[in-house]
């Protein structure tokens, strides 16, 4: 069963169960979750925020940015435009500042508890340099660009309002498959796009005169795929790093495996996957890149995007 608990501008509470439709995105590549819901009409003020119930689950906590009433033949309605807690991350600049050698608990006092949004795991980390807050960055661009320089990747707001930065799943794998055990599937669509994977990313080191090192997709070329870029070291610190990510983004834009699934399947965004179909076989070292779930007069489903895990090898 879903609940809808709203708050309006007056800190009231209104709890909301006869959803008429409702739609939520959920993408590792768009910080904030979006949720769009139509209900029976309720009587509210303005609203302001919602957290939204599975059963017990929470599987959305967010901002309202749109409310409207509707009256027509069919009926009255209210509908709800939502994103999630990174919306106010996004929505907020920082003030330009420059901090030397930031920790974790710095960007939660600094950056994320005056938006009311706290941390899943408290253990403090640091930057051990300059970090710079320039004028037009938002909150989330300054927590980002930390994430990205102690936790090697992009920090994510959870469904329950949680900033989570980046770190390797200790879960079993989920199973999905288009009959037995698991997450059951009614439509099977694999994507590989050749064109978008790099095979390789020359680098020019600090006071070489060519490009004598080089980061390889070692699985791409044993494909035959032929791309290679070059990159010049003064551009980053790490610049091997900086190459294989460059690989990794381009593996990911490379395969997408897209699952329509029966029913509701959220709160599972980054969770290690296996797919088992009858006819293509087992496809392993897969994660939950995306989510779409939609309920409507119809029933409900969620559509699941996988992609493939980073697994290279560097060369240099």
């Amino acid at each position: 069963m879903l609940r809808f608990y709203f708050t309006d501008i007056y800190d009231n509470e209104i709890t909301v169960t006869d959803v008429i439709s409702l739609d939520i995105n959920i993408e590792e590549d768009v910080p904030a979750d979006d949720m769009r819901a139509k209900f029976s009409y309720f009587e509210c003020d303005e609203l302001k925020s919602v957290v939204v119930y599975s059963d017990e689950q929470v599987v959305f906590t967010g901002v309202v940015d749109e409310q409207q009433v509707i009256k027509d033949i069919k009926g009255e309605y209210v509908k709800v435009v939502a994103r999630s807690l990174a919306s106010l991350l996004l929505d907020n600049e920082s003030m330009p500042v420059g901090y030397t050698n930031p920790g974790t608990n710095l960007m939660l006092r600094r950056h994320l508890s005056p938006f009311g949004l706290k941390l899943k795991s408290d253990s403090e980390r640091a930057f051990y340099g300059i970090q710079l807050v320039l004028k037009g960055d938002s909150n989330y661009k300054t927590v980002q660009d930390f994430s990205k320089k102690v936790y090697g990747g992009n920090p994510r707001v959870n469904e329950k309002g949680e900033l989570c930065f980046p770190e390797k799943s200790e879960s079993a794998p989920l199973v999905f498959c288009d009959s037995g055990q698991g997450i059951n599937y009614f439509s099977y669509q694999k994507n590989i796009r050749r064109c978008d994977e790099i095979s390789s990313v020359k680098i020019k080191l600090m006071g070489q005169p060519d490009y004598s090192a080089e980061v390889v997709n070692k699985d791409a070329k044993s494909r035959g795929i032929m791309r290679q870029r070059y990159l010049d070291a003064y551009k980053t610190d790490t610049p091997a790093v900086y190459a294989q990510k460059m690989i990794d983004n381009s593996k990911k834009k490379a395969f997408v495996l897209t699952l329509s699934c029966m029913g509701r399947h959220l709160g599972i965004l980054l969770k290690d996957a296996i797919v088992a179909d009858s006819v293509y076989g087992k496809t392993d070292k897969l994660y939950v890149s995306a989510l779409r779930y939609s309920l409507s007069e119809n029933g409900e489903y969620t559509v699941v995007s996988l992609k493939r895990k980073d697994d290279f090898d560097v060369a240099t």
